[in-house]
């Protein structure tokens, strides 16, 4: 469907005190300083056959994850074990990571006037992600009250929830386009379309995805048949910054049965704590990778040849358990 410059794509602009602001909040970043271009995801196009979800502020900020989440797991920042549930429960199509845009729309509590997007990020820190295909937005669909209808299953909400419990996201506002350092930032222009530097001066109507910038303009990913556009910077407004944690820890033992010693490769690489198993049922639910009483579930450890391991520097380790 053709897109008018002050047709409604679904954003409602808003804010709380009560926000988390960059710079003055509790939630740990870290500096990526990427092109975030190198991971983009699957384009997915807001405007459908029939209707428009106005759901851009659903659709950039699901963009924002899937950027987030592909370079993690090009770069080892997820446990083998997270990747493993990721794939198990369908959250990869196409070979990359994809998110229904319909199930945060839906809880996000987006109406036809589109909708806020803290009210989606709460939604995202609240009851997590699915997959794409467990609640997509199908051709057959005729009308946003059918798109915005439908049931929010509790196998949906199960899996949702076990996905935030893994992935715990949040969200904080941000002031400058340098927060592009820690993430891609979800940003409100009005809407334009074409080549070279769009530098519209209309009412602020659409969200969208910030992934580069340079002096002269910030490039987006934006969800509808364009995917990537340049806007000038005074026309980038309400930033808003995700972030999701990862637990890239990892279990490791040597393929040589004789040898029984765990290791546990911290976020930087280093062989940190080890333990043998004997104490594994006690040290490694401690650590969140193992339940409770899983003395001989070794189904969290990665074998490993010596080679392999002796790779991973042994630093002083952060407690040690003595057979």
């Amino acid at each position: 469907m053709e897109l008018s410059k002050q047709f409604n794509t679904g954003l409602i602009l808003g804010k709380r005190e009560t926000d988390y602001i960059l710079g003055a909040s509790p939630i740990v970043k870290k500096e990526i300083n990427t092109n975030w271009k190198d991971w983009k995801p699957e384009h997915e196009i807001q405007a459908k056959r029939y209707f428009d979800t106005v759901s851009c502020v659903s659709y950039s900020a699901t963009d924002v994850i899937e950027y987030i989440m592909t370079w993690a797991l090009n770069n080892n920042q997820i446990s083998p074990v997270d990747v493993k549930w990721l794939k198990d429960n369908g959250y990869f199509k196409n070979g990359l990571i994809n998110f229904s845009d319909r199930f945060v729309a839906i809880l996000g509590e987006t109406t036809k006037a589109g909708a806020y997007q803290y009210k989606v990020g709460d939604a995202i820190r609240k009851y997590g992600l699915i997959p794409q295909d467990m609640l997509p937005t199908t051709d057959d669909i005729i009308s946003f009250d059918e798109y915005i209808g439908a049931e929010i299953t509790q196998e949906m909400l199960d899996l949702g929830k076990e996905f935030i419990k893994r992935f715990p996201i949040n969200y904080e506002w941000a002031f400058n386009i340098d927060a592009l350092k820690y993430a891609p930032i979800q940003v409100c222009v009005s809407y334009a379309d074409g080549e070279g530097i769009l530098c519209p001066t209309s009412k602020v109507n659409h969200a969208i995805v910030a992934i580069n910038a340079t002096d002269d303009y910030i490039e987006v990913d934006d969800s509808y048949q364009r995917q990537f556009k340049k806007y000038c910077h005074k026309a980038v407004y309400s930033m808003m910054l995700y972030t999701v944690k990862f637990n890239n820890m990892r279990l490791v033992k040597s393929s040589n049965s004789t040898n029984t010693t765990v290791f546990l490769i911290d976020a930087l690489g280093n062989r940190r704590v080890f333990f043998n198993e004997k104490h594994f049922a006690s040290v490694a639910p401690a650590l969140g990778l193992a339940k409770q009483g899983t003395q001989t579930d070794w189904s969290n450890v990665e074998l490993l040849t010596e080679e392999e391991i002796n790779k991973f520097p042994l630093a002083n380790p952060l407690y040690e358990v003595n057979g």
